[in-house]
């Protein structure tokens, strides 16, 4: 699972600080490895046909962002070369990012990302309708004793993926003082390139690639919060 990150069919917890907790994937047999010791005792396969999953493996192009609506967040390239093999043309050296705006979010794929979704959406809801009691017995019950909230559990039907990502945001900021620069480092041995914020002025910002060059991370979710 830490390979290939989220798969569509599974079924997690939404936490208190927005990431999703895996218990087991409802697209796969109990005996696969993605569940094996993971599932509850009446648990029940969803069958779906794959042919209807549909895919788009360059949906974010190399370099791209995604901000929050009314952020007015600009980008531009820093001048300069990367000394970095494997980073993208349209990064270069870096990227920067300014918004006139007292808050905001931006979301920075230097390598780009792609997207899954299932379109059989009536099959998932008629799944999670059928077993959503049955899941909060098992959260809740004396194996995992997780004591979440109605509304918390999550049936994945789609994803965006990316295999480097940086994220920043800020509230009540002056006007104007948002400053972000985006660049490329060397990994700690062989494998693809790494990126963090070397500025970030009055935001807070993280980021994060997988060493292996998977595109592994989920950046976005879609799919069904469940509630009895």
């Amino acid at each position: 699972y830490q390979r290939e990150g989220v798969h569509i069919g599974d079924v997690g917890i939404l936490n208190e600080f927005g990431g999703f907790e895996y218990l087991f994937d409802a697209c796969h047999p109990a005996a696969h490895p993605l569940n094996v010791g993971r599932v509850p005792e009446n648990f029940k396969l969803l069958e779906i046909d794959h042919s209807h999953t549909e895919e788009s493996p360059q949906e974010f192009g190399l370099g791209s962002h995604v901000a929050s609506k009314y952020s007015r967040i600009r980008k531009a390239r820093i001048s300069g070369q990367p000394q970095i093999p494997g980073v993208p043309d349209e990064v270069g050296a870096g990227l920067s990012f300014i918004s006139p705006n007292t808050e905001g979010a931006v979301l920075v794929l230097p390598e780009g990302g792609k997207r899954s979704d299932h379109q059989q959406y009536l099959k998932f809801y008629q799944y999670a309708e059928e077993c959503a009691r049955s899941w909060y017995d098992y959260v809740n019950g004396p194996k995992l004793a997780r004591g979440v909230h109605n509304g918390s559990i999550y049936l994945v039907t789609g994803y965006d993926k990316a295999r480097a990502w940086g994220v920043a945001s800020f509230v009540d900021a002056d006007p104007g003082s948002v400053s972000l620069e985006f660049v490329p480092k060397a990994p700690n041995s062989t494998g693809p390139p790494k990126y963090w914020f070397s500025r970030d002025d009055f935001t807070s910002s993280s980021s994060d690639a997988d060493e292996n060059g998977n595109q592994s991370g989920c950046v976005f979710l879609r799919g069904f919060k469940i509630a009895v």
